[in-house]
């Protein structure tokens, strides 16, 4: 991975919520299978790879695992041409926390809520993301999963990823 802008930040989503949201996409997603994450920094937010790779180190540091919860399924703005993701609470505001400390200024961070992408609205055609989200939208899977590593991709390399363990300590799942 170079100094581009192509990098992100995401967390692996693992467990029954994984497994889960591989399940739907099985069904509803017309392309190759990709990872199970939920995006924590965007490409154009942090054009910057040396200072969020700093960044990145520093939060781990400072941050335990911690807790989020995989919600119903929505689409952005009720459209679900736009694609379908699954709400994600942050219960402790861990991901909240990493979002403001990577994204601090000079980098210019977007107006998003935590999700798990399951259908790509334009890629599945937008008739095939609305029967998914009439068919996805009437349940609430309502199910934990722990987050032990934030991972640094570039969307040019999937193999030049950096995973950087959460470090653990005291009794605590809040960010310090």
């Amino acid at each position: 991975m170079g100094d581009a802008s192509t990098s992100r930040v995401v967390i692996p989503v693992t467990g029954d919520a994984a497994a889960l949201v591989a399940e739907e996409r099985s069904r509803w997603e017309r392309t190759a299978p990709v990872a199970t994450e939920l995006p924590v920094v965007y490409v154009a937010e942090a054009p910057d790879l040396r200072l969020l790779r700093a960044r990145l180190e520093v939060a781990v540091e400072r941050i335990p695992p911690f807790p989020l919860r995989l919600g119903p399924v929505v689409a952005p703005e009720g459209r679900p041409h736009r694609g379908l993701h699954h709400a994600v609470t942050d219960p402790v505001g861990a991901w909240t926390w990493l979002r403001d400390f990577l994204l601090a200024p000079p980098f210019r961070p977007l107006d998003v809520v935590p999700h798990v992408p399951v259908v790509d609205g334009g890629l599945s055609g937008a008739r095939r993301a609305r029967r998914a989200l009439d068919a996805l939208s009437a349940t609430d899977p309502d199910l934990e999963f722990r987050v032990a590593e934030l991972v640094l991709c570039g969307d040019d390399d999937p193999a030049a990823a950096e995973t950087f363990p959460l470090v653990a300590f005291g009794p605590t799942d809040a960010p310090r």
